[in-house]
């Protein structure tokens, strides 16, 4: 931006403007997805921030929006495994499926002993999202698959593991969409406005087709 060519200072200007636009308007789900890898958790989130916006207002205020965030999420699958898991156990209950040989369903007793014992856990154990942050961070130069870790750890995390089953499912980039509805705007021009929607599919699936095959001809000549 501060070269001597005008040329060169408009083009740095407009690249400057992108990258401010990208950087401004950064996910915070994808913070969420990194705090999910055992590998990094929130020391990574916390480490990357203050590299970008230093011991300032700006990085309190952005690290919290992450652990709410977190926190939002967490408590929506927990209100949602809670309700599931009651569920099971009313109909277990119902059928006298105890899953305890010798010990009958209409026990009023042991019954309410259950109830008191499931207070009490209510009260005094920790959420799974805090004993997964209590833990050591796995080191970093561990190759591991993220779904398979979470599939392993479901039984001592049951409400985080379906967390992030679903959160590490996202697709990391929109790109993929973006350039479909830019290439569909190019198709579906002023002077072609009266195409019908399945036209228009055919048409960018056509042009994807041929420029995949153009691909695969350009690097076996490239590479033979």
């Amino acid at each position: 931006m501060g070269s001597s060519d005008l040329c060169m200072q408009k083009m740095a200007s407009k690249m400057n403007e992108k990258f401010g636009k990208y950087w401004s308007e950064f996910s915070t789900f994808m913070a969420v997805a990194v705090v999910l890898d055992p590998r990094f958790k929130l020391q990574c989130v916390h480490w990357s921030f203050k590299r970008v916006y230093g011991d300032s207002f700006e990085y309190e205020f952005e690290f919290s929006k992450v652990k709410d965030k977190l926190k939002e999420l967490y408590e929506v699958y927990a209100a949602s495994y809670a309700a599931s898991h009651a569920s099971s156990s009313k109909n277990m209950a119902a059928h006298g499926e105890s899953g305890v040989v010798g010990v009958s369903s209409s026990d009023d007793l042991m019954t309410d002993f259950d109830c008191f014992s499931a207070e009490q856990s209510t009260v005094t154990a920790k959420s799974d999202m805090e004993l997964y942050f209590e833990e050591h961070i796995i080191p970093r130069t561990t190759n591991i698959d993220l779904l398979s870790y979470w599939e392993g750890n479901k039984v001592r995390y049951p409400v985080l593991a379906q967390l992030a089953k679903d959160v590490l499912a996202v697709p990391i980039s929109t790109m993929a969409s973006e350039s479909a509805f830019s290439t569909g705007g190019r198709v579906l021009d002023c002077f072609r406005s009266s195409l019908k929607p399945s036209t228009v599919e055919g048409i960018i699936c056509l042009r994807d087709w041929s420029f995949g095959e153009g691909n695969k001809t350009f690097y076996y000549f490239n590479f033979s």
